[in-house]
């Protein structure tokens, strides 16, 4: 005969879960699935509470935040610049071109409806966004397929940098550079 040890006398009898158990367990879950999502507005909301109590001080941090940017943005031009003159001076400046392209730019009449396409269109030489009918600059120097968008061929004060570099001096760019400043000033 046999003998065996078992622990069915220790083990608790399991009982089903109640429905309010269960619809309290699955509503915990979902308000901390909630709570993550609202998170990003709440911490939102931190600030707009304080810029409506501390106005002047929201003032200066709007300001400050303003001034900033502009000062990033002035930055990233000037680099931006000098890494295009660089490459047009290395006679290394390039631009990706599709079959596309070529097609659209040589026969813009029979081949205008390719625009739709986004390997069509040309790139801005400075920021690299791609071409946006009425908000583009094509240069119009003959050989070259260069483009700006608004925004930068205001910047370099409508100078194509790919062309000039071909017919301009080191000392021509260098005073330029020197006495460039942004149209839009700093608050103070």
């Amino acid at each position: 005969m046999e003998k065996t040890n078992t622990n069915v006398d220790c083990l608790p009898e399991p009982l089903p879960l109640s429905m309010f158990e269960l619809s309290a367990i699955f509503s915990i879950y979902f308000v901390i699935w909630v709570l993550l999502y609202v998170e990003a507005y709440a911490l939102r909301m931190r600030r707009i509470i304080s810029a409506f109590y501390y106005r002047r001080l929201e003032k200066r941090r709007v300001l400050y935040l303003y001034n900033d940017l502009l000062k990033k943005r002035v930055g990233l031009l000037r680099h931006m610049r000098k890494k295009v003159r660089k490459l047009a001076k290395e006679k290394k400046l390039s631009e990706k071109t599709s079959i596309l392209y070529s097609l659209k730019k040589d026969y813009p009449r029979l081949c205008g409806c390719l625009q739709i396409f986004q390997s069509s269109k040309s790139y801005c030489l400075i920021c690299k966004t791609p071409e946006i009918p009425g908000n583009f600059h094509n240069c119009i120097t003959p050989g070259c397929n260069f483009g700006y968008c608004r925004q930068c061929w205001k910047d370099v004060r409508r100078k194509c940098y790919a062309c000039l570099e071909s017919y301009n001096t080191d000392s021509d760019v260098t005073s330029e550079e020197s006495d460039y400043t942004d149209d839009d000033e700093l608050l103070d």
